[in-house]
């Protein structure tokens, strides 16, 4: 009965341990504001955790947008590569890491002639470390995607679905915690079969 005790209690401060690595990570929670033909979007990071590098590309719809503008906000060292219409990859590198919350970045664009109901947003391939250049999660929300309605002229906010990232710090605390019972389980084996 000790030994089901001790293996429970182990499996449990296994799992409190790796908790912390499945909240850590980076929130984004975009906001975007329309004045006449110009729509910018925001991306405020609302949680960092030792933010150390970010890249993401950034979909929009090329036939009713152009965009314009990329002004970084934070970061030490930002790149923009927005040579394909209808994406723009945005990176960011910082000496220090970005442990507060702050806008990674505005973007401006110019709504075409003749655009009408909502133009959309997607995020992909979308990585990010701390400063030990360990993975961290990104999250833009809850959707998969951010739309705008145009005819819509006050900001609001829209929840972006979590990317990969997401599950990527979850495979590896829950690789870690089976690994941690495997040999748990394996030391109870090898005494009981020994006593």
């Amino acid at each position: 009965m000790k030994r089901h005790i001790s293996l429970l209690l182990t499996v449990l401060l296994l799992f409190s341990c790796a908790v912390p690595a499945f909240a850590a990570g980076v929130l984004i929670k975009p906001r975007y504001a329309r004045e006449e033909s110009v729509l910018t979007v925001t991306l405020p990071m609302e949680k960092t955790s030792s933010l150390a590098t970010f890249l993401t590309t950034m979909e929009y719809d090329k036939d009713k947008l152009t965009l314009t503008d990329v002004h970084f906000e934070t970061g030490d060292m930002t790149v923009v590569k927005d040579d394909v219409a209808g994406e723009v990859k945005l990176s960011a590198v910082w000496q220090e890491a970005q442990e507060e919350p702050a806008t990674l970045c505005t973007l401006t664009f110019n709504i075409k002639e003749g655009a009408e109901d909502t133009v959309t947003f997607r995020f992909k391939d979308t990585e990010a470390t701390d400063k030990d250049d360990k993975p961290l999660s990104v999250s833009f929300g809850k959707e998969k995607f951010l739309t705008f309605a145009l005819t819509e002229t006050i900001g609001g906010n829209v929840d972006i679905p979590r990317t990969a990232g997401t599950y990527i710090g979850a495979s590896v605390g829950a690789v870690a915690v089976l690994a941690a019972v495997g040999v748990t389980v394996g030391v109870l084996i090898k005494r009981r079969k020994t006593a």
